[in-house]
């Protein structure tokens, strides 16, 4: 996948494929960061639905080029009734200082075989294969599939592939939250796409409201704020398997390509 897929990917934190190996034993962080972990996964398990308006910055630090785009995110966990899907809109996009201008551009997972990309300004629809047909598989959990999130990862996930800390409020810190910092254990570097992540958890929702990491392979520090956050209102599902309009570019790439 492209960069811009995994950049947008990332507003929901992380970008890790599926690890199939034994693990060595975890290291507890302080009480504190447990805590605050714990927060994280009961939030999930409380929230069948999550929206939120969503500003994403990538700062390039090898070119000192600077993107924002802000949009609109909308999760739907996983039930007995339904499978975990999430949808992505960003409707507009500022290139450094320049003017900021619409540009539309949607990913929506199915919960299934696909996730699709459509860039308006392109006419363009992409549509990436996740899994095989009829293949079982966790997509939204953290080392188990590509597209894991910040709402609701188990715990023990989590210290599986990080070393956890925490630290007290500072200034410029978001209002009302607690700071958790995650630093990639050396067994997991090949295998998740980022250093460091920082993260700002809501101290009553439990729910992110900022998230700022450095991607390994590019250096861009990637910064992701979440406002406007609603919790257990009903999504519309049709989100999750858009439809382009006709005569549109569409370009399908297998799971092996």
């Amino acid at each position: 996948m492209t960069r811009k897929i995994l950049t947008a990917i990332l507003l929901l934190a992380v970008i890790i494929p599926a690890v199939a190996q034994t693990q060595p034993a975890q290291t507890q962080p302080d009480e504190q960061s447990m805590r605050i972990l714990d927060k994280l996964e009961q939030a999930g398990e409380k929230h069948p639905t999550i929206e939120a308006d969503v500003l994403h910055d990538v700062f390039m630090r090898l070119s000192g080029d600077r993107e924002v785009r802000q949009g609109r995110v909308a999760y739907q966990r996983q039930t007995p009734e339904n499978p975990s899907r999430f949808y992505i809109r960003f409707d507009t996009l500022q290139q450094g200082a320049g003017r900021r201008l619409e540009d539309k551009v949607e990913y929506a997972f199915d919960g299934g075989m696909w996730l699709t990309e459509i860039k308006h300004r392109l006419k363009k629809v992409t549509r990436y294969q996740v899994a095989r047909q009829g293949q079982q598989i966790e997509p939204l959990r953290l080392g188990k599939g590509p597209f894991p999130l910040p709402f609701g990862q188990k715990s023990e996930d989590m210290l599986e592939h990080f070393d956890v800390s925490t630290r007290p409020s500072a200034p410029g810190d978001p209002a009302d939250t607690d700071f958790l910092k995650l630093l990639t254990k050396p067994q997991h570097k090949d295998n998740i796409n980022f250093v460091w992540m920082e993260m700002w958890v809501d101290r009553d929702s439990g729910l992110p409201t900022k998230i700022r990491c450095e991607e390994t392979a590019s250096k861009n520090i990637v910064t992701v704020t979440f406002s406007n956050t609603r919790t257990g209102a009903a999504v519309d599902t049709g989100l999750f398997s858009i439809t382009p309009p006709r005569g549109w570019q569409i370009e399908v790439v297998p799971l092996d390509k």
